[in-house]
Formats: structure tokens, sequence, C-alpha cells
């Protein structure tokens, strides 16, 4: 009878903990799925939601990441009166990682654009930034940045120039 007993009081023990230990699961799970819907959000924040018009020029954009997150990244912004510029970014790999690069880089371009510095400046100074964040991790992810000056009212046509087209990291 004593062992009866003690084997269920032990059984219900164990259900009573593996209950507990889904429930935890669980709730961890969703903790998780609230922060990366969160870290959506505020990425998407990070790239242009309205177009920019100069002249007869009007640049859209969108991203959609492969996950709920990832390494894609565009911009475009007035440079002055008659020329702006676009950039377009990619950091090969996806997730967590690759936006939280992408981020970095987003924050670098935009302080250094504030304070009004040339973009082929810009792109050596934020490839150093990476480089010396990244030099001690083997598995850093390769990034691609493209960035154009587009000056719409040259005439006869309108001229676009590439800046920079760099690679960091990887094979190119």
């Amino acid at each position: 009878i004593v062992a009866s007993h003690s084997g269920e009081a032990i059984e219900k023990a164990r259900l009573r903990a593996d209950a507990e230990a889904k429930r935890r699961m669980e709730e961890e799970q969703k903790r998780f799925e609230r922060e990366i819907s969160q870290a959506r959000d505020i990425q998407m924040s990070l790239v242009p939601s309205q177009p920019l018009t100069m002249g007869a020029w009007e640049v859209h954009g969108r991203v959609i990441p492969a996950r709920q997150v990832g390494g894609d990244y565009f911009d475009y912004f007035e440079l002055d009166a008659s020329r702006f510029g676009i950039t377009i970014a990619d950091v090969s790999g996806k997730g967590v990682g690759a936006a939280l690069l992408m981020a970095n880089i987003q924050a670098s371009l935009r302080t250094r654009l504030a304070m009004g510095q040339d973009l082929a400046a810009l792109a050596t100074e934020i490839d150093g930034d990476i480089e010396h964040r990244t030099d001690d991790d083997p598995d850093q992810l390769p990034l691609r940045l493209l960035q154009l000056v587009v000056e719409p009212a040259q005439r006869p046509t309108p001229r676009a120039t590439v800046v920079v087209l760099h690679e960091v990291g990887g094979d190119a």
C-alpha cells in the first residue's frame, strides 16, 4: 500500500513538474516572439517610410526581410538642393545578427551625413568601423554597400554617380 501511494505521489509530482516546465517554456517563447516583433518594428522604422521627391524624380523603397528581422537596408536622403543620395546595403546572412550589424551601419551613416561628411569618406570610415568591431570574429558577416549620388537637374539627362561599391568580409 505504501509503495502504491508513494508511486502515485511521485508520478503526480513528476507530472506537475513537467507541466510547470512546459508553461515556463511557452511563456519564454511568447516573450521571445514579442521581442522579435518589437525588433522588426524598430528595424522597419530605420528605413524611409515616405518617398523622396526632387524635381521630376521620386524615390520609393521597401524592405521585406526573409525572417522577422534581417540585414537588408536602404535609405535615400537629400544632400543639398540639387542632389540626393541613395544607399543600398546587405549583410549576408539572416536574422538578428545581420539586423544588429545593419542597424549599426544605419546609425553611422545617418550620424556622419548629419555632420556633412562626404559620401566617399563616409564609406571608408564605416568600413573601418565595421572591421574594427569584427576583427576578432571569424564568423564576420560579409557586407555589401552601394551609395549613389543623383543629380536630377543635370542636362541633357539626369546624372547618377556610383560613389562606392564596397564589400567588407567574405569572399568577393
